[in-house]
C-alpha cells in the first residue's frame, strides 16, 4: 500500500486535489498493487507538460484526478524551534537541494539561539551519496570515515568528512523509523557509531546495497545491484537496519506521523525528554 504522507505546496498533486492519507490505487493503467514501488514512481514521472491520471482510494471511494507533470522544486527540509532552545529539523530526502536547505536551517536556528537539535529522518527513503556526505560534514570533524562501498568485483571506495563541522558537539537526537532507508541509515548509523547523536525510534528499513539503472533504449530500463556499502564499523545493514539507542514505538492508531501534533508523538517527546536532561 502506497499512502500519500505529504502533499507539497504548489505540486501537481496538490493542484489536483490529492490529500494526505489518500491511498494510491492506480497510475494511468497500472494498478499500484500489481507493480513495484519503483515501477509506480516511474509511471508517475514523465515529460513536463504531459498528463497522468492517478486514482486514489479515500475512505471507501475511488477518486480519479488528472495531473499535469511539471518540474517542482520540493522543499525537502522544514524546521522550527521547540521549547528550551531545541531545534527541530525534518529532512524528507537526501537530494542535491537538501544540502543548502539543511545548512540554511542550521544557520537560522543557530541565530535564534539553538542549544540542542533533533534531526527527523523518519519516512526518509534515502537519496544521493553526495548529499548525505555533505550533511554529515555539518556534524563531524574532518577526516572521519563516513562509509565505504565495495563492488562485486571487490573495488573499494572510502568516503571521509572533509569540512569543519558547523555544530561539532551540540547535543543531538536523530529520529528514525521502519521507513528510514538507504542514505538516512548511513546518516543515523554513522552518527551513532561516532557517539555524535542518540538515535530514537524504531529499527530502520535495512537497505545497504548500491543500485544502478541501465536504459535498454526502448523505453524500458534494468535496475542492477552493483555493490554494497558499509558503515565505519565495517557493518552492512542490508535487511538488518539501524537499531535505535532508545526504542520508541508509535501507537497502532497513528497511521500518519505527520498529521499529529508533537505532544501526541511519543518519539519526538522522548527525544525532547532526553535532550532536556543534557
Amino acid at each position: 500500500i502506497i499512502i500519500a504522507a505529504k502533499i507539497y505546496d504548489g505540486s501537481p498533486a496538490q493542484k489536483a486535489g490529492m490529500q494526505v492519507g489518500d491511498i494510491i490505487y492506480s497510475v494511468d493503467d497500472k494498478v499500484a498493487s500489481e507493480i513495484t514501488y519503483d515501477e509506480l514512481v516511474a509511471a508517475v514521472r514523465g515529460k513536463e507538460g504531459s498528463e497522468v491520471v492517478v486514482k486514489v482510494k479515500r475512505n471507501d471511494e475511488i477518486i480519479e484526478m488528472s495531473m499535469t507533470r511539471e518540474a517542482v522544486e520540493v522543499e525537502v527540509v522544514t524546521y522550527e524551534m521547540l521549547e528550551n532552545n531545541i531545534g527541530y529539523i525534518v529532512l524528507d530526502q537526501f537530494t542535491e537541494s537538501s544540502i543548502n536547505q539543511f545548512k540554511n536551517a542550521l544557520d537560522d536556528l543557530s541565530s535564534q539561539g539553538m542549544k540542542k537539535v533533533i534531526v527527523d529522518v523518519r519516512d526518509n527513503p534515502g537519496g544521493t551519496l553526495d548529499s548525505v556526505k555533505s550533511i554529515l560534514d555539518y556534524f563531524l570533524p574532518p577526516d572521519k570515515l563516513l562509509l565505504y562501498s565495495k563492488t562485486k568485483e571487490g573495488d573499494v571506495e572510502k568516503y571521509f568528512s572533509d569540512d569543519e563541522a558547523l555544530i561539532p558537539d551540540m547535543p543531538m537526537c536523530v529520529l528514525v523509523n521502519e521507513n528510514s532507508a538507504s542514505a538516512s541509515e548511513v546518516f543515523s548509523g554513522t552518527l551513532k557509531f561516532y557517539d555524535r547523536a542518540t538515535i530514537v525510534g524504531t529499527t530502520t528499513f535495512g537497505k545497504g546495497i548500491m543500485q544502478s539503472i541501465f536504459s535498454l533504449g526502448d523505453g524500458t530500463a534494468l535496475k542492477l545491484t552493483i555493490g554494497k556499502y558499509y558503515l565505519p564499523d565495517d557493518s552492512n545493514i542490508h535487511e538488518i537496519g539501524i537499531t535505535p539507542d532508545i526504542d520508541v514505538e508509535m501507537p497502532e492508531t497513528v497511521t500518519n506521523i505527520w498529521a499529529i501534533e508533537h505532544k501526541d508523538d511519543p518519539q519526538i517527546c522522548k527525544a525532547i525528554e532526553f535532550l532536556n536532561e543534557k
